[in-house]
């Protein structure tokens, strides 16, 4: 009964979202404009499978490439939702970037939901966020599965819960592979704390050769890894005050330090950080001084969202040294749901939102839009070649 009415309460709060984020990227003048694709395109052909493979193909449709100029490679892997029928659906897509060829890897099943995901580095899987059907005998309303990106198998566990309100967000794989790192909570848990506000979450690091978990870092959230695997940054968040800040740590979360932001433009809610290739800023989703003091909605706080997050409001790309100093707003999207990952040759970002799926320059200019039908919710992106 409990998961049932979660899972109602879920999607009829997605569908309020739906129709209240569907938001247009909106960048002043920059040297490539801003371009939309066409809406939702019906599958028009399947994609093979491997050779002596006996599963079913995949379903594609295929869209215009506007974008050709940039000469992109590669696919982007992302969340996507939509309508079917009367039914908010969930499932996870793939887009060709040299073709404008859209692949449904998974369809979430009925009472069920995903939306975070991450590609394995050798490609072949990714680690998702799933609310699983009612019939998997697994305690938790959300954990960590994994999903082989070739549609040959159903999510199956990857991290499983130890009771009925643990919930588990934002996995990550270590740029060898060896290690995963993701977020944990349980807002039925009691208080750390006299007084606090706001539900404990911890990232946690496991070893993926034998299982073994360590907690790396306490009341935090949205871990992260510069591309040469020996950084890790974090948002930590304040349980009496929901404050967050940013941080950067040792893969091992060892040295960890705060990235002390400076000037006006100090947020106190911070989202998807993100290392630049050379490791020597950080990019961050924020909102704008003047919606800093937002805080969480009660359905959000009933359904377990994320206490502070920039994620449910329109926010944009932030960059600051590892160093710390005074953040530099690169984008004026006013978006939700920024999430970003670099390119395989890292010139390029490629961002989330509730509006779309764009690339930008890491310093925020070019911002070209690729395709805005994503269902308008939060979710991830990779890119993977």
């Amino acid at each position: 009964m409990q998961r049932t009415k979660f899972l109602a309460l879920f999607i009829l709060c997605l569908a309020l979202l739906l129709q209240a984020c569907s938001i247009e990227i909106n960048q002043p003048p920059a040297p490539t404009a801003v371009r939309h694709t066409t809406p939702f395109f019906e599958p028009t052909a399947t994609q093979l499978p491997p050779p002596g493979s006996t599963q079913a193909p995949l379903p594609t449709r295929q869209i215009p490439v506007t974008w050709s100029a940039l000469n992109l490679r590669g696919r982007l892997v992302y969340n996507s939702a939509r309508y079917v029928g009367d039914r908010l659906v969930a499932g996870i897509e793939a887009l060709d970037l040299a073709s404008g060829t859209i692949t449904t890897i998974f369809q979430a099943p009925p009472e069920t939901w995903t939306d975070h995901l991450s590609v394995s580095p050798d490609g072949k899987r990714a680690l998702i966020t799933y609310v699983p059907p009612r019939d998997q005998t697994l305690p938790g309303q959300q954990s960590i599965f994994s999903l082989p990106l070739d549609g040959s198998a159903q999510p199956s566990p990857f991290v499983k819960p130890t009771s009925a309100s643990e919930q588990y967000y934002h996995a990550i794989w270590s740029p060898d592979g060896r290690a995963v790192y993701y977020s944990a909570g349980d807002p039925s848990a009691a208080p750390r704390l006299p007084g606090q506000q706001f539900p404990n979450y911890d990232i946690f690091r496991m070893n993926v050769a034998d299982g073994k978990t360590t907690k790396i870092a306490e009341n935090a959230y949205w871990p992260r890894l510069s591309a040469d695997g020996s950084k890790l940054a974090y948002v930590t968040l304040d349980p009496l005050t929901g404050t967050n800040k940013l941080y950067v740590a040792a893969a091992d979360g060892s040295q960890a330090r705060q990235v002390t932001l400076s000037g006006l433009n100090v947020p106190q809610i911070i989202d998807s950080p993100l290392f630049t290739a050379d490791g020597t800023t950080l990019l961050y989703s924020a909102v704008s001084a003047a919606q800093s003091s937002w805080s969480p909605a009660w359905w959000e706080r009933l359904l377990g969202v994320m206490a502070a997050s920039a994620h449910s409001v329109p926010s944009d790309w932030w960059a600051v040294p590892v160093q710390g100093g005074e953040p530099q707003q690169i984008t004026h999207i006013a978006s939700v749901g920024l999430y970003g990952c670099l390119s395989p040759d890292q010139k390029y970002i490629a961002s989330y939102s509730g509006g779309g799926l764009f690339v930008m320059q890491p310093n925020g200019g070019g911002l070209t839009m690729l395709y805005s039908d994503v269902g308008g919710l939060q979710g991830t992106v990779n890119w993977i070649p």
